[in-house]
């Protein structure tokens, strides 16, 4: 698993700092033509005259603006930490044992999860994914 974190906190990393380049959390980006998107103040983000992005394109672009992305980001980290701290609960003795122990798995497979989603990026091992998952 510490290689699967650390591998999901470099992609995070990337994710994070390609947002922050292309405006951060105040870029909020909208189709405004059938084939641009522009960023909050009204400026082209991405702009086409030759039909070279149709409508679906300009709406993905603009699904994924900064701000979303950094947003997905963090949702990534807090499921990270958590997973660190039920594996930290699970490891300290208790009358809870058996629920630290279930909460553990239960994360571990939500951390899994979470990796799948970059199946695509170099790096991701296909031993890394949780039963029953498309990755």
């Amino acid at each position: 698993m510490e290689d699967m974190i650390a591998w999901l906190n470099g992609v995070l990393d990337r994710r994070e700092d390609t947002a922050q380049d292309a405006g951060g959390p105040n870029a909020r980006w909208e189709r405004r033509d059938l084939a641009s998107v522009v960023d909050e103040a009204g400026r082209p983000v991405v702009f086409s005259d030759r039909g070279l992005t149709g409508p679906e394109q300009a709406d993905h672009i603009a699904l994924n603006d900064p701000k979303q992305i950094l947003d997905d980001v963090a949702s990534d980290r807090a499921v990270i930490a958590m997973y660190e701290a039920a594996q930290q609960d699970a490891a300290t003795p208790s009358a809870w044992d058996d629920t630290a122990q279930h909460v553990a798995a239960a994360m571990e497979r939500v951390v899994r999860l979470t990796a799948a989603k970059y199946t695509t990026w170099p790096g991701y091992q296909q031993s890394w994914a949780p039963e029953g998952s498309r990755g």
